[in-house]
């Protein structure tokens, strides 16, 4: 107990350690910083000594090496920083399948919300980005969906999918659409909160 606690409180750490260097000049750093939440996350669902948890760790992993590509100054970085969420996506989404009731209403919501968003991002996006984009939005539309129709017995994990989805959102306005003061704070801190807390959500209901 005491080495999770432990683990979780590196993840949280560096959640808040990159959330004070964000908005200072790039430097060589920068981007390991901000994998270390990521990399904390996944020793933590590792050290549970579960499959589906060491599925959710690898996803971790994936979600590190996205943070990683997208804090690298070239644009160029883009794509496989989106293909590492999309990994992420699909990782948490088989650890949360067999859990989902996939509730019409719900997944009726989700599906308005992401196509709705898809198609109002569209216009802004270069050619080349509308096909990784589109899968990506549906990636993440089946995970929110599954999240919110668990009957994992914690509330963090739609919370924390619904967290993880806004922070989505907020990035993609900001770099597509136009740029709104603590743009980049507010996408770190649903991103950051989200992930602790869907981590902490299916470990702690897988765990039981």
């Amino acid at each position: 107990m005491f080495s999770s606690q432990y683990i979780l409180a590196i993840a949280v750490i560096g959640a808040i350690l990159f959330l004070a260097v964000q908005g200072k000049k790039f430097f060589s750093l920068r981007p390991l910083i901000k994998m270390i939440m990521g990399v904390a996350l996944a020793i933590y669902c590792f050290s549970a000594g579960n499959t589906l948890l060491s599925i959710m760790g690898a996803g971790f992993i994936a979600s590190s090496l996205g943070d990683f590509f997208l804090d690298l100054p070239e644009d160029n970085y883009f794509i496989p920083g989106l293909v590492s969420f999309f990994g992420a996506h699909v990782a948490f989404l088989i650890v949360l399948w067999s859990f989902a009731s996939w509730s019409l209403p719900i997944c009726a919501t989700i599906a308005l919300i992401t196509i709705g968003f898809f198609f109002w991002l569209k216009p802004a996006l270069d050619k080349e980005l509308v096909a990784p984009v589109a899968a990506y939005s549906v990636i993440i539309g089946l995970m929110c969906a599954a999240a919110l129709t668990t009957n994992l017995s914690s509330l963090l994990v739609p919370l924390g999918a619904l967290s993880f989805l806004a922070s989505d959102i907020v990035l993609a306005i900001e770099k597509f659409k136009t740029k709104f003061p603590m743009d980049k704070t507010t996408n770190w801190i649903l991103y950051a909160s989200g992930q602790i807390a869907l981590a902490i959500g299916v470990v702690s209901s897988l765990s039981l």
